[in-house]
């Protein structure tokens, strides 16, 4: 497959020959420009239906094989790319586990001709995937049933695109609204630890996405990551999508519940996000704070789930200033509890069982690379 969106990194460079400062009116004007003029769908390389993960590193690599035997747990069969940014996040014997459950592996450098680091790897390997209709889906985001029922779901056939909330909420003096012509607003952010993306159907906003995310020096500046780039860029270029009416839940250890009880008015910890489907059914446990480790005493610590029953019940509308973001979860504990709790164990006890399984075939596998502090020394010549 050839190298592709030549046609932003030709923007960028004409700017950068020219001596031209990078500005918001430069990312405004090109953007504008990317949404009026943009390449046309390229049918032939692209088919099919499947599951992209963007992991790279020992962590996400040891998160991706767990998320991976766990859907193959739940008989999903839906193809798996995985992608890494360059052959030093990735060795052997973390393909052979890979191939061994139905995923094959690639470098996202071997498709862009710009620098890539940090989040930029997911938006990228959405799009230069083989896949033409894509589950993304991130590397610590475990699944609790097969995804695969979300490409027949009427709103994704409808829009070609399903998005699901955030806690956050992206204010309405961001300069990102000025940037893409779109009205100032609050609004929830995104969550993109899981999305449902037709490329056929949704080839201009996603030049957008990928446009924002080259540029993520800029962007990931005033947004938080990745995650805004796709809903935003959608917006921006007129382009309908399903965003998911139920906010996600929060996952709670045993030490989160005894500091609710014990604490009852403040803030307490939550180990990661309950993503529901769109009849408010649990999907996803996206694991933000306690992911899974091969290395040391790990311990899988979350065992219940707080769910808002609707949105009002959910403390997500905050005063956020000069377009920051923070965690809105100051006075939940007292709120959660006298809302639905949800018991992991009674529910969705393979998660722990598989995970662990999952976690003693990659030490026996040879995949991990010790931690320096168990690395032989090199002798003196």
């Amino acid at each position: 497959m050839r190298k592709i969106f030549s046609f932003l990194l030709f923007m960028t460079m004409v700017a950068s020959a020219r001596g031209v400062e990078r500005t918001p009116l430069i990312y405004q004007k090109e953007s504008k420009k990317l949404i009026n003029s943009y390449p046309i769908y390229p049918a032939q390389q692209f088919s099919g239906r499947g599951i992209v993960i963007a992991a790279g590193g020992d962590l996400y690599l040891t998160n991706a094989v767990v998320g991976l035997k766990i859907l193959r747990h739940l008989n999903c069969t839906l193809p798996v790319e995985i992608w890494y940014i360059g052959e030093e996040e990735i060795n052997d014997r973390w393909r052979e586990l890979f191939t061994k459950l139905g995923a094959s592996c690639h470098d996202i450098t071997e498709k862009f001709n710009f620098p890539i680091r940090s989040y930029m790897v997911k938006p990228l390997s959405l799009i230069a995937s083989s896949f033409e209709e894509v589950i993304l889906i991130d590397a610590d985001n475990t699944a609790l049933r097969d995804p695969s029922f979300l490409f027949e779901d009427p709103r994704y056939n409808e829009r070609g695109a399903l998005f699901w909330p955030d806690l956050y909420v992206l204010q309405e003096d961001n300069i990102v609204w000025n940037i893409l012509g779109l009205p100032k607003q609050q609004i929830t952010a995104q969550e993109s630890g899981q999305l449902v993306i037709n490329k056929r159907i949704c080839w201009r906003p996603l030049q957008l996405t990928l446009y924002m995310n080259q540029h993520s020096s800029f962007f990931y500046h005033i947004l938080l990551g990745d995650k805004d780039t796709f809903f935003l860029a959608w917006k921006a270029a007129g382009q309908p999508f399903h965003m998911n009416s139920y906010f996600p839940g929060l996952g709670l250890t045993a030490e989160s519940l005894f500091f609710l009880e014990k604490y009852p008015d403040r803030s307490m910890h939550f180990a990661g996000f309950l993503q529901r489907d769109f009849e408010g059914e649990p999907l996803f446990y996206h694991m933000i704070h306690d992911k899974w480790n091969a290395l040391g005493d790990y311990e899988f610590r979350t065992t219940h789930f707080w769910l808002p029953t609707h949105e009002l019940e959910f403390p997500h509308i905050y005063a956020l200033r000069e377009s920051k973001y923070r965690t809105p979860h100051d006075k939940l504990a007292h709120r959660a509890k006298e809302h639905l709790f949800f018991s992991l164990e009674e529910n969705f006890s393979f998660i722990e069982e598989i995970g662990y399984e999952a976690l003693g075939e990659i030490l026996s596998s040879g995949a991990l690379k010790p931690p320096k502090a168990l690395q032989p020394k090199k002798r003196d010549s």
